[in-house]
């Protein structure tokens, strides 16, 4: 952050290793750590993103589906899976409409993160 490299929650995503080796510190041998763990993240299944962006509780995010299918999601939709009431199917509604939250999957979807590639994405 010091450095100016990020300004957003996923800017990590696009550091290359010569783009590392300019921060202080940061050698050859680490940025290229650093470059495979990120690469390692964008690996990272769906159901752990879902939980990294902090999606409410009431879904069971191991069998969620994909991006695209849950922020189509009516009130009426969320309240038809088991255990989810009125309260819980509007705070999903609320974090899938939510415009920054919309933002960092409409990134994800851009660096190809599995679960949030498009239908289009998916067919090249």
């Amino acid at each position: 952050m010091d450095t100016g490299l990020l300004e957003g929650l996923l800017d990590w995503m696009s550091l290359d290793v010569e783009s590392l080796r300019k921060v202080s510190g940061v050698g050859t041998v680490r940025a290229s750590q650093l470059r495979r763990s990120f690469q390692a993240a964008r690996e990272k299944p769906f159901h752990q993103w879902l939980a990294a962006l902090g999606v409410p509780p009431g879904i069971d995010t191991r069998t969620a589906g994909e991006w695209s299918v849950l922020e189509g999601r009516t009130l009426a939709q969320w309240q038809a899976i088991p255990d989810v009431g009125s309260v819980r199917s509007e705070a999903l509604q609320a974090f899938f409409g939510h415009l920054e939250i919309q933002r960092l999957a409409q990134r994800l979807q851009r660096e190809g993160v599995a679960g949030f590639r498009s239908a289009e994405a998916g067919q090249r």
